[in-house]
């Protein structure tokens, strides 16, 4: 889970007043604070991976975290060796991802029962993204709500080797990681014919404020964007809204979802 450092403390505070042996509660989980944490989980009669989940935070009712049946991997994309995983994660798709997509880093993230990754891949174009989706027997990700846009967007949020800025001489962008929303060749511009690769319904959409707009022939891929007009600092910007593009355009990562 994403922790923050005072969490991390008082998670080591609450096993100390069990009996486990955690070191200093320092807010750093060294060795002995992972072992504290994997005797705490085999007591619970879980899998002892010494990483704290939703389910281990909630028993240690920690401040901040709400029963969900959401969680991620870490801050930042990073290598993943599928082998080491097979010792740590339960789920077969988190390990399928990591075979898959070998060589590449990565966040994962698991909401509503499907699970995310946020693959970060330097000046990947939409078919790029797709083929890796395709060859991982998945899809990039489709959208049903809020909720979901802000998980996936959370996954990422913090990397920003996950987004492109520039200034285009008009506007600051920032450019976020590739979706799977994709629209139909020779359909009414700009808001005619969009759809998920999946060919679940378009119930939901966040488009940036009067997007798409097929600022250029064949912006027919979503990803997530936001911009600033002027030429501004956009390190604060939220880019959790979407934007139509080309196949000229590219990104610094994508989203493939596991079902």
């Amino acid at each position: 889970m994403k922790l923050t450092q005072s969490q991390r403390k008082e998670i080591q505070l609450t096993l100390s007043d069990l009996g486990y042996d955690i070191g200093a509660a320092d807010g750093n989980f060294g060795q002995k604070t992972r072992r504290a944490i994997s005797r705490y989980q085999k007591a619970l009669g879980l899998t002892e991976t010494g990483y704290v989940n939703s389910i281990v935070a909630n028993r240690l009712e920690l401040v901040g975290v709400t029963r969900t049946d959401s969680a991620v991997s870490a801050d930042e994309a990073r290598l993943f060796d599928p082998e080491d995983l097979k010792g740590l994660e339960t789920d077969e798709r988190t390990i399928r991802a990591a075979q898959c997509l070998r060589g590449k880093e990565i966040i994962y993230g698991e909401f509503g029962g499907r699970l995310y990754v946020a693959v970060y891949d330097r000046h990947s174009s939409w078919q790029t993204a797709k083929s890796a989706a395709q060859r991982c027997e998945a899809h990039l990700a489709s959208i049903s709500s809020k909720a979901e846009n802000d998980f996936i967007y959370g996954l990422f949020e913090t990397d920003d080797r996950m987004f492109e800025t520039g200034f285009d001489g008009s506007v600051s962008y920032k450019m976020g990681p590739w979706i799977g929303l994709e629209q139909d060749p020779g359909a009414r511009e700009p808001r005619g014919g969009w759809r998920w690769l999946t060919g679940e319904p378009m119930n939901y959409n966040n488009w940036l404020p009067n997007h798409p707009n097929e600022h250029k022939q064949g912006d027919d891929f979503a990803m997530f964007y936001a911009h600033l007009d002027g030429n501004r600092d956009t390190a604060d910007l939220k880019a959790s809204t979407w934007d139509d593009m080309g196949p000229q355009n590219s990104s610094h990562g994508y989203i493939i979802e596991f079902r």
